[in-house]
């Protein structure tokens, strides 16, 4: 439900009007997409907790803008290799940015999914909204995902995995390898 409505609130801001300032109008996505959920929950009791991580990704020509609440992913591959573009909001991310444990130990980590930031928990959120615009070419591909992946299948198998001449097969492999 919080997803479908993020998804939701998102698409209709951006359906409201031409941004000229698309860094501003990724942040404002956001902070109306928690708005909405956490209204919700607010109205329906049984829904208080209710919320999710998203990603946006405006694409430009071959600039590209992104933000992120959550520990939702967003990947790149561009010549042949998979970089990833976000950094979990998580409790396990603060550790590895403490140099407290490695990135391997994080993919292990009993409680990699304790996520620090999400929309509709609160009143208000904190997007992180990337300042500099990631320029792509020609047989780039980007790859938008949730825990349900990335936290079943490691960057060096997704990458394995993504055809960049071959999307649908390279998603439906991405699933079956989710879902063992």
């Amino acid at each position: 439900e919080a997803s479908r409505l993020a998804v939701r609130s998102i698409l209709e801001h951006f359906s409201r009007e031409k941004y000229s300032n698309i860094i501003q109008a990724i942040d404002q996505a956001f902070q109306f997409a928690n708005e909405q959920i956490y209204v919700h929950t607010q109205v329906q009791p049984e829904l208080r907790g209710m919320g999710t991580t998203g990603v946006i990704l405006v694409v430009k020509e071959d600039l590209c803008l992104l933000g992120q609440v959550g520990d939702s992913r967003l990947y790149l591959k561009t010549d042949n290799e998979l970089h990833r573009l976000t950094k979990d909001h998580s409790y396990v991310q603060e550790l590895v940015d403490k140099n407290v444990i490695t990135d391997d130990e994080a993919e292990h980590h009993p409680k990699k999914n304790q996520i620090l930031r999400a929309l509709g928990h609160q009143a208000e959120v904190k997007p992180v909204v990337c300042e500099l615009p990631v320029k792509v070419k020609n047989g780039d591909v980007f790859l938008i995902c949730s825990d349900g992946l990335n936290g079943m299948v490691n960057d060096q198998v997704m990458n394995e995995m993504i055809d960049q001449n071959n999307l649908s097969d390279s998603k439906n492999r991405l699933f079956e390898a989710a879902m063992a």
